[in-house]
């Protein structure tokens, strides 16, 4: 695998490109050994600093420490006995633990390598059945929730391996329906929040059982509407962040209800679009990111309405381009990891406008999550 050393982007203070350490972190070759990485999808970025990604169309999930070491995790033979298919997402909670989803199934794989099924098609076993796994979200209790994107519900896996249904298809009831339910996370109230993506609907369900609309199609209500929401993320003060697939947007959702549009379509109006937006992510200091799948880039929103984009088609600058940027997991400390599926790789991006005004920061990934 081609290893690459950073590169030093040029900073411009306005609302333009804002290139600065980008990375390519893992690349087609995948482990080097023959385990290919195709078609790399969903990220995710544990506090230890290893980075996952999925390889949709090689069916499988590589693991990438800090130090560079790249490793397949699990392939299309799954556990052994049920096959991955189709791997949708990836998470990893507190223990180190990574949860990937693929067919009708979550898969656990621990960090000893061991691999086990903690749902399958048959659901919580009365009667509430997974199909379609897809979206996967951890709690502060290391409770996993998987959405079941044909079965249009939302599942918990307790740590002991208790499975309840949070939701199922009618979700807040009429008008307020659960439809292909693709994106899903928790705040650190434990309420879930799920998107009914066919119905542009943001569903949010209460730890008592509770299910509320938080966003629908008319998105901000003066004209900024919401359409495909494919990806949410939740920040610590409970805002919840909706991008909207086909709208090419991402609305702010703030626990009081109040709504607003803070990226469009234009992206950082210096002639960066952004198109079909279809990851988010935020990270401690409320800075904003999204990729855009059509516009191949990723852009990062500061707190004071500062739009820039971090990284474009040219991906690192040196020759590793960035094709249909799809996932993204953000550090606390502002590292984006971005992955490319049609360019079959990933990258790790530290902004200039890491932290808020702060610029010039040279710590690459590897450097805040050192070996």
């Amino acid at each position: 695998m081609n290893r690459v050393l950073l590169v030093t982007g040029i900073v411009l203070w306005a609302t333009s490109m804002a290139h600065g350490q980008i990375t390519q972190i893992i690349d087609s070759s995948g482990d080097g050994s023959g385990n290919a990485l195709n078609g790399a999808q969903a990220v995710a970025l544990a506090p230890s600093g290893n980075v996952y990604v999925i390889g949709a169309f090689s069916v499988n999930v590589f693991e990438i420490t800090p130090a560079g070491e790249v490793t397949e995790i699990i392939d299309s033979d799954g556990d052994g006995l049920v096959p991955l298919s189709s791997p949708k997402d990836v998470v990893v909670d507190g223990l180190g633990n990574v949860y990937v989803s693929g067919g009708d199934v979550v898969f656990e794989i621990t960090p000893g390598g061991s691999i086990s099924t903690i749902i399958d098609a048959s659901g919580d076993g009365s009667g509430a059945t997974l199909q379609g796994a897809h979206g996967l979200a951890v709690d502060s209790l290391d409770n996993v929730y998987v959405t079941g994107s044909a079965s249009d519900n939302v599942f918990q896996i307790t740590p002991g391996g208790t499975i309840t249904e949070v939701v199922d298809a009618t979700g807040g009831g009429p008008g307020q329906a659960l439809n292909l339910p693709l994106a899903i996370v928790v705040d650190n109230l434990h309420n879930v929040y799920v998107t009914s993506t066919s119905d542009d609907l943001v569903l949010r369900v209460t730890p008592g059982g509770q299910v509320d609309m938080i966003l629908d199609e008319t998105g901000d209500g003066v004209g900024n509407s919401l359409d495909y929401p494919a990806a949410l993320a939740v920040d610590a003060a409970r805002n919840v962040y909706v991008a909207g697939q086909f709208s090419h947007n991402v609305f702010r959702v703030e626990p009081t209800g109040t709504v607003a549009e803070i990226i469009d379509r234009y992206g950082d109006r210096m002639g960066n679009p952004l198109e079909d937006a279809s990851s988010v992510g935020v990270d401690e200091a409320g800075n904003v990111y999204v990729c855009g799948i059509s516009s191949d880039n990723a852009f990062q929103i500061r707190p004071d309405e500062v739009i820039s984009e971090i990284i474009d088609a040219t991906g690192d600058g040196i020759g590793h381009s960035l094709g249909q940027a799809i996932g993204l997991a953000v550090a606390p400390e502002g590292i984006a990891i971005v992955s490319g599926q049609s360019s079959d790789n990933a990258f790790s991006v530290v902004p200039f406008f890491k932290d808020g005004f702060e610029t010039g920061d040279t710590r690459a990934w590897f450097e805040v999550f050192p070996p």
